[in-house]
């Protein structure tokens, strides 16, 4: 199949419209790369197969699209008149999830290895630690000994990189203990390995330091940090420098821009390969804050169910959750994240069946090659995507608008040779027993999240995007006992349409320690201390973002305060009112600020919290186009195609009305049992349940 018949597109917004400036925003999922290309009114939504040997690839089909689909000359037209291409990728992840990841040496200060191999990290702890062959210790890191203990010599460090080398190690990693001058020791062990094996010896070995990717001070958090870095490193470094590469042929001379987690994005010189980590799925839950407040909504969970993986957040008081990853296993990571989870559970999800009989869905996926067996090229295992074109939530003629052939009778002879038969129950009820089981497994990690929300936060809706989103949402609350559940017309591309609404931002994390934070009788002094530091980070952000191209008259900053509540033991981030506090100003209500964040009903309560750290975020505006679609003129009987047999369960199937999603007048209200869809996104409304579409085209399911 040609690249171009594998593409989905979608004009929304007035498309006549002269092109002006252009935005493209990009998602790089396993199994689709989504885009939004967006100019002052015209929007154009882009669906295409993940190429994940050469993501420039995925890049060069959605350009293609977007060319043919304006009607210009040629691409390197395109990419003069293309203002921003942000990328935001969950690849970093979706390798480690899989355990795709590369071969790490690890070089540490003696003392350390065992406190390191001895953490409490269990079976299902989604960060692996390097394999106990590949840890080697050194004696002391620094650049003069340690006391009486001799620093490292030059041979000691040649021979063991060797050993790890020999052994098969693709980056090798130094960690140093401290003292405080600990980047500059492992910055000598760095330049021994160099002048012994200098870069043409190594070739694609990169050697990394702790310390060029953590502050902390925790010796732990800091190598957990920076191994993680390693695993994402080799998924993305080689990546981006494709992609990048092949924009400058092609003429474009602006900077390509990741968006990181945290909510910002720079250019790719400037970025970690960990501030990556599910960026799109990040920039959705960003999104979902401001759409949230317009609801009035507070507490709310969020699902971005993709082809490989569904990543979990949470809105508390209408501000997002930050996490450190895998805390649960109590592995600590140096990475505040706006996600709480990350689930093997996507479209491509393979379901197998255990030697104990039992029924299990992820984490391997079949990606986007050869991909789940509808796809007909050469998939032999049976998938999530495969079993909801089994119970008839999608339709084989109109898989991504139809531009993307499907075989229904393929999934269903896999579906009964590797589990129906085995299982003996029918094929359709193995599809929906894998449906069942990705359910499950997604519920069950989102009530792990609310366990450590506290007492008291209130989730009654739940948010769910990502191209699975539509399909699992219904089943997925009434999993959580939720009585509502939010969509979009948007939400095959949600990490796009996150990223679309957000202006160009980078985030400057640092270490601050201000005890009693919240004492109002010390807040001349704490303020000077953090006014100072945050004056100093402006400086360095002024100098980047002018570096990117961006004018210093341009740039706003926000600054958020990360607080650690002794009494609680909790860690939370208040967002403050402008980016240095005014003693007389501001000190009266910082205890108010907290508490509210906080969840206490006395601020006094908060006169003990202390500052931990501080992000600034130094933004500048670019354009934001509307992105949802017109109303259109007429009643849900309009957009009526047809009816669609759905496999309920119990041997039982039922008809479900099929809308077409963009003929739906707004606002709107469909009743299940209904099958709403688009040329990318499908969402199915169950029996008893309704889905009201709102002017901007969001939809609030009701569950009954």
């Amino acid at each position: 199949m040609r690249s171009s018949e594998r593409v989905s597109e979608q004009t929304m917004v007035n498309p006549n419209k002269p092109v002006g400036k252009l935005l493209v925003d990009i998602d790089v999922g396993g199994t689709f790369t989504d885009a939004i290309v967006s100019s002052e009114g015209l929007v154009r939504f882009f669906k295409v197969d993940t190429t994940p040997h050469d993501l420039s690839k995925s890049l060069q089909d959605v350009f293609e699209s977007a060319v043919r689909a304006l009607e210009m000359p040629d691409l390197e037209t395109f990419l003069e008149q293309t203002q921003v291409i942000r990328l935001s990728t969950s690849l970093s992840m979706n390798s480690i999830v899989e355990r795709r990841i590369p071969t790490c040496g690890l070089l540490l200060e003696k003392g350390w290895r065992e406190r390191y191999l001895n953490q409490a990290v269990s079976e299902s702890s989604l960060f692996p630690l390097v394999a106990q062959d590949l840890v080697f210790e050194l004696d002391s890191l620094g650049s003069t000994a340690a006391g009486d203990r001799p620093a490292a010599t030059e041979d000691e460090v040649r021979t063991k990189v060797r050993v790890l080398l020999d052994r098969g190690a693709q980056i090798i990693l130094v960690s140093c203990a401290g003292p405080a001058d600990y980047a500059e020791a492992e910055q000598r062990l760095r330049s021994i390995i160099l002048k012994y094996y200098p870069g043409h010896y190594l070739g694609s070995v990169q050697v990394l330091m702790s310390s060029q990717i953590s502050v902390s001070t925790d010796f732990l958090e800091r190598t957990n940090t920076a191994v993680l870095n390693a695993y994402c490193h080799a998924a993305m470094a080689k990546q981006l420098y494709q992609i990048e590469e092949y924009i400058r042929r092609k003429r474009y001379t602006k900077p390509l821009l990741v968006v990181h987690s945290s909510g910002g994005s720079a250019s790719v010189a400037t970025s970690k390969a960990i501030q990556t980590i599910n960026s799109g799925a990040a920039a959705g839950i960003f999104g979902v804050v401001k759409f949230a407040g317009s609801y009035g909504e507070q507490d709310m969970a969020y699902v971005d169910v993709g082809g490989t993986t569904t990543e979990i957040g949470l809105l508390r008081g209408g501000e997002i959750e930050y996490y450190s990853p895998d805390r649960a296993n109590r592995f600590p990571v140096d990475l505040p994240t706006p996600l709480a989870s990350t689930v093997g559970i996507g479209g491509g999800s393979i379901a197998r069946i255990e030697d104990d009989s039992l029924l299990q869905v992820g984490p391997k996926s079949a990606g986007a090659f050869p991909g789940p067996a509808c796809y007909d090229f050469g998939g032999e295992k049976p998938t999530l995507t495969d079993a909801y074109l089994i119970l008839g939530y999608l339709d084989e003629r109109y898989f991504l608008g139809g531009r993307k052939a499907v075989r229904k009778t393929s999934a269903e002879t896999v579906f009964r040779e590797r589990l129906a038969d085995r299982l003996g129950i029918s094929c359709e009820e193995a599809a929906r027993a894998v449906m069942k089981k990705a359910v499950e497994t997604v519920g069950l990690a989102i009530k792990r999240v609310w366990e450590t929300g506290g007492s008291h936060l209130n989730v009654h809706s739940l948010v769910a995007v990502g191209g699975g989103g539509g399909c699992m949402g219904a089943e997925l609350a009434r999993f959580l006992d939720l009585g509502q559940c939010y969509l979009f017309r948007q939400n095959a591309l949600f990490g796009a349409y996150g990223a679309s609404g957000m202006d160009i931002t980078h985030v400057y994390e640092r270490r601050l320690d201000i005890p009693r934070f919240g004492d109002i009788s010390l807040v001349r002094e704490s303020s000077r201390i953090l006014n100072a530091a945050v004056a100093e980070t402006q400086r360095e952000a002024c100098y980047d973002m002018q570096s990117e191209g961006f004018a210093a008259g341009d740039i706003s900053f926000e600054l958020q305060l990360e607080i650690y509540a002794p009494g609680s033991g909790m860690t939370f981030r208040v967002t403050m009112p402008t980016p240095f506090i005014w003693p007389d100003r501001d000190g009266p209500g910082l205890m108010d600020l907290m508490a509210a964040r906080l969840g206490a009903g006395d601020p006094e309560s908060c006169r003990s919290c202390g500052v931990v750290r501080y992000f600034l975020k130094a933004s500048t505006p670019v354009p934001h186009p509307k992105t949802t679609a017109p109303g259109q003129d007429g009643s849900p009987a309009c957009a009526r195609k047809r009816s669609r047999s759905v496999y309920v369960g119990g041997g039982k199937t039922v008809e479900f009305a099929v809308f077409e999603w963009d003929l739906l007048s707004v606002p709107a209200v469909v009743t299940g049992p209904a099958i709403i869809e688009s040329t990318d996104t499908t969402v199915v409304v169950p029996q008893g349940g309704s889905l009201s579409l709102d002017e901007d085209y969001n939809g609030i399911m009701r569950i009954g």
